[in-house]
């Protein structure tokens, strides 16, 4: 919540609000990873929260860790969400072309639904990159994907490289 929270703020324009619930949020993930037991690790909440406060390295090795336990599980819905996750994370520091790449990646997954058309057109997340014409392009390249199938993804799921 407190990483909603951040998201909202920011998007307010109230970056001490915004700079207080991403430390709280990375606090508690930080936490949770700590202390959690037979779940998967906060990596995700901890790159998004590393994110908001500036820190672009720190966000990046998170995700890092999150591909790594992936693959470590063999968790291909993992993997998806890492493309995902980097994605807003490179629009988030203007990478556009990096952020579009690991979007199609996303979208090109036969399985899940971490990110979908509908998605990527109302969040305001993807604002920075909206008239991009690589994010456009994805939008129309996918729009008729409905539920968990779409295109076969040509890189497969063995690795994200950035």
């Amino acid at each position: 919540m407190a990483l909603l929270r951040g998201d909202v703020s920011r998007m307010a324009g109230d970056k001490d609000n915004a700079r207080k619930f991403y430390t709280q949020a990375l606090q508690l993930s930080k936490a949770q990873l700590v202390t959690q037991s037979g779940e998967s690790p906060p990596y995700s909440a901890i790159a998004l929260a590393e994110a908001g406060l500036g820190n672009k390295a720190d966000a990046l090795q998170a995700v890092d860790e999150l591909i790594a336990n992936s693959q470590r599980i063999g968790s291909v819905l993992e993997l998806t969400d890492a493309q995902f996750v980097l994605a807003q994370i490179h629009t988030r520091f203007g990478d556009d072309g990096q952020a579009t790449e690991e979007l199609g990646k996303a979208l090109a997954a036969p399985f899940g639904n971490t990110v979908s058309v509908p998605l990527l057109k109302l969040d305001p997340t993807w604002d920075p990159i909206r008239h991009d014409p690589r994010f456009q392009a994805l939008l129309k390249k996918y729009a008729t994907k409905t539920g968990a199938a779409a295109a076969p993804s040509s890189s497969g799921a063995a690795a994200v490289p950035r």
